[in-house]
């Protein structure tokens, strides 16, 4: 019996002895604790969150802070522990010695339970719990490196919470819905979770149909009519602390059989027609029909737009400026309503084409170009419909009729200006789509070509010739003086 106990000292005292550094490091910490009321116990597990080679023992000390709010009563080790010792208690610090003599705790077990710690409160308040590593050996013998997380320690008086209060339906009403939801109003003066049990039936004294609901209501499915229902709540604070309500009642309302299934209308668009291609300004027209009620609006809709009423019901009609949206295809929505429902939605696809008109340049010459003789006059023409639309461009002198050009999107036109008085001329160009004439592009040139033979001579010439005949006269003059 001595040699078994001095070899139990023996490993006890050799958990406080440096053998070498791990290193490996885990998290030591001891729970927090909350005990309700005076002289009233509660637990503490202390963990090691993993013993990556294994666990063979540990020297720990637990304290308290402030040992006028509780004291450690008691020690309880784990079944591995089945060597362990720990100092007197009652007290406010020990320490606790533990061996797994029987390899009970392998290599990478995680979240050990080393001790479980009893605490006894003493008064309220709040107190520290100090955890302090002597020593945590692996099984290799080598220290485990630990990081160390204390905890807190709460005593206080729980408070029952408020008796629970302000029921619906009403205590006493009548004519209440088969399809009616519970709830009730409740408080708590330490601001505890609660949670309720709800006793309903046709009994005077119901019977319990839900637990531990977490919301101040509960519905009891569809109920009968014309029937008196008895129902209360018992509520329960997170500490257990309990209170109860009346036995409030109600009564149901009397069947009332319902009312037939409502017919939705139908709604039919019978102008434009699917696929058809419009411009301008399009009165969209349709019927709207309804078997059991009276149709009350019709509403269209353009592609993604908002709904807008139309005009009429029965018959209907909507007017729409085709102009506001691009070219191309775009979708007409209608619907009808009778005041319950709205009939399927209908649509028809349309094609919007609203002509633009082409637009024209005139390139060469330049505006206010002298010229003479035979000229080329050049320009572009384009359509933003699309330039496969351009037909004809046609030019004008002056106040001339309008010719062809050569060409659409380049075009040209030969004027022989020989054939027009020099001086200013004005020139017009115009493009066509088919439908419509774009704006009149204009320059102006200036035409200057030289007369041809048999005419007159000009003032300069004459006056040249004029001098030359003096200067001739006077050398001859000249002469017969000499």
């Amino acid at each position: 019996m001595k040699r078994k106990t001095l070899f139990i000292f023996l490993l006890l005292f050799l958990l406080s002895v440096e053998i070498g550094i791990s290193d490996e490091e885990s998290t030591l910490y001891i729970e927090n604790v909350e005990i309700t009321g005076i002289e009233q116990t509660g637990t503490a597990n202390i963990i090691l969150s993993e013993a990556p080679n294994g666990l063979s023992g540990y020297n720990l000390t637990i304290s308290l802070h402030d040992s006028k709010v509780a004291i450690i009563k008691r020690v309880i080790f784990p079944s591995w522990a089945s060597l362990h010792i720990n100092s007197t208690l009652s007290a406010d610090s020990i320490w606790i010695k533990a061996v797994d003599l029987n390899d009970e705790i392998k290599k990478d077990a995680t979240n050990i339970v080393l001790a479980t710690i009893v605490f006894e409160s003493k008064t309220e308040g709040i107190t520290y719990i100090n955890l302090t590593v002597t020593r945590i050996d692996d099984d290799e013998g080598y220290p485990i490196d630990v990081i160390v997380g204390n905890a807190s320690l709460r005593v206080f008086i729980n408070h029952p919470p408020v008796k629970p209060y302000s029921p619906s339906p009403l205590n006493g009403a009548t004519n209440v819905a088969v399809t009616t939801t519970l709830s009730w109003q409740c408080s708590d003066v330490d601001n505890d979770t609660l949670t309720y049990d709800v006793y309903f039936g046709t009994s005077s004294d119901p019977p319990k149909v839900a637990s531990n609901i977490t919301t101040n209501s509960y519905n009891p499915g569809t109920l009968q009519y014309s029937t008196i229902y008895y129902w209360r709540v018992v509520v329960w604070d997170e500490h257990g602390a309990k209170n109860n309500s009346e036995i409030w009642h109600f009564t149901t309302e009397a069947y009332t059989p319902p009312l037939p299934p409502n017919h939705p209308p139908v709604i039919t668009i019978t102008y434009p027609s699917d696929g058809a291609t419009v411009n301008g300004t399009v009165i969209i027209q349709g019927t709207a029909s309804d078997e059991d009620k009276t149709i009350q609006k019709v509403e269209v809709r353009i592609d993604d737009g908002d709904w807008i009423t139309a005009t009429g019901t029965t018959s209907w009609s909507y007017e729409w400026d085709t102009t506001q949206v691009e070219n191309g295809q775009h979708t007409i929505y209608a619907r009808a309503y009778d005041g319950e429902d709205y009939s399927n939605i209908i649509l028809v696809n349309v094609n919007v084409f609203n002509n633009h008109k082409p637009f024209i340049e005139i390139t060469e010459p330049e505006n206010g170009s002298v010229v003479k003789g035979s000229i080329i006059i050049k320009g572009k023409a384009w359509d933003e419909d699309g330039n496969e639309t351009l037909q004809k461009v046609e030019i004008r002198i002056d106040d001339g009729e309008w010719r062809n050009a050569t060409g659409t999107l380049n075009w040209t036109y030969n004027l022989d200006t020989k054939k027009l008085k020099n001086g200013n001329h004005t020139i017009y160009a115009r493009s066509y789509d088919g439908k419509d004439y774009s704006n009149i592009d204009s320059i102006t040139i200036e035409v200057k070509n030289k007369r041809e033979g048999g005419g007159i001579p000009g003032f300069e010439i004459i006056a040249l010739f004029v001098a030359i005949l003096a200067v001739v006269a006077r050398n001859r003059a000249i002469k017969k003086v000499r």
